[in-house]
């Protein structure tokens, strides 16, 4: 079914997402500290190509 070149992949893919979340978590726990300067960024995008006339 698999060889064992793909079971490697799997198994390496599912440990960098699981690794990739708990340092996610650890770096959202440092930044919930109240903050008296705020940031937005505003990204807009226009699709004008799909548009029909």
């Amino acid at each position: 079914m698999f060889r064992a070149s793909q079971k490697l992949l799997i198994l390496g893919t599912i440990l960098l997402a699981l690794l990739a979340g708990t340092l996610n978590l650890q770096a959202a726990g440092e930044s919930l500290q109240p903050s008296s300067q705020e940031h937005l960024v505003i990204l807009h995008v226009n699709d004008t190509h799909g548009h029909s006339s």
